[in-house]
């Protein structure tokens, strides 16, 4: 295990998928799997490996990261129980709303909004660096093409629709599910909208403005399978009934399906928890810099 000791000890660096390779684990991993990672982490203490302290200490954290992921996707109940709150967290809590009543009671009102942007942006988790700001402010999407006459607006009007068209996306049949807001798991584009059964119908602002024509042209309808007459169509139908799946094909997709499923809900979990420990680290940051400032 000497290999070990030229790792990278910075947890930060390792993405989920980094965390899991360290363990020889799977995106989906039982609690069987999380104790043989438990043992793996523990054979790095340096009483048992001689390596260095530090590469202990990065297994242990690298463990603990699978291990509260597999509690959160797991977690089925919530106990109800009383709760003994620590003496010193409230008095914390206490000093710290002291401190910032304070601190807005000495400020300048003319000076408060500079004031608080700036320890906005120290203390903004990465969560609200992405959405569509950026796209708004800038010139993309936007189409400097004119028409002056009705037949020029009809060619402008075909030519968006056959570009639409070619940048149409091929996805595989997927469940209809309930699903609000963004998947929390594309870094690089996310879209926000409600699900089709939803009571209150809202879109993504960018989807909205960019895909403003509905990508239907001649050539859906001369590409499309023409009959003379009725009974053709019913003997196209019937050729079709031999492609249903079988039984066992179901079964198989039913399955790949669930796996799929339980990868997102993990990646999901993890981005959960990175979020979480991100604004503790904010929050605490955000309090640390209000007290340098009093």
């Amino acid at each position: 295990m000497e290999s070990l000791n030229d790792l990278d000890l910075n947890i930060d660096n390792y993405s989920l998928e980094d965390i899991l390779n360290l363990f020889n684990l799977n995106l989906i991993y039982t609690k069987e799997d999380l104790k043989n990672a438990k043992k793996k982490a523990l054979k790095t203490h340096p009483d048992k490996s001689g390596l260095e302290r530090s590469v202990f200490i990065f297994f242990s954290k690298a463990y603990n990261i699978l291990s509260k992921l597999y509690k959160l996707k797991n977690r089925t109940e919530k106990k109800v129980e009383n709760i003994d709150y620590d003496e010193n967290d409230m008095e914390e809590s206490q000093g710290n709303k002291e401190l910032l009543q304070m601190k807005l009671k000495n400020l300048d009102k003319k000076n408060f909004n500079t004031w608080f942007n700036k320890l906005f942006e120290k203390s903004n988790g990465k969560l609200n660096a992405n959405g569509h700001g950026d796209w708004l402010k800038s010139s993309e999407g936007l189409s400097d093409l004119k028409a002056s006459n009705k037949s020029e607006f009809d060619e402008i009007f075909k030519n968006k629709k056959r570009e639409s068209r070619e940048l149409i996306i091929k996805k595989d049949i997927q469940d209809i599910v309930m699903n609000n807001g963004c998947s929390m798991l594309d870094n690089n584009e996310t879209i926000y909208s409600s699900d089709i059964f939803s009571k209150l119908q809202y879109d993504d602002v960018k989807k909205v403005h960019m895909e403003t024509v509905i990508p239907v042209t001649e050539q859906d309808f001369t590409e499309k399978k023409r009959f003379d007459n009725v009974e053709q169509y019913i003997r196209h139908r019937k050729s079709d009934e031999g492609n249903i799946p079988t039984l066992s094909y179901s079964k198989k997709q039913l399955n790949k399906n669930q796996n799929s499923s339980e990868i997102m809900n993990t990646k999901r979990a993890y981005n959960l928890l990175m979020e979480d420990n991100e604004m503790k680290m904010k929050n605490n940051m955000w309090w640390k810099n209000l007290k340098l400032l009093t």
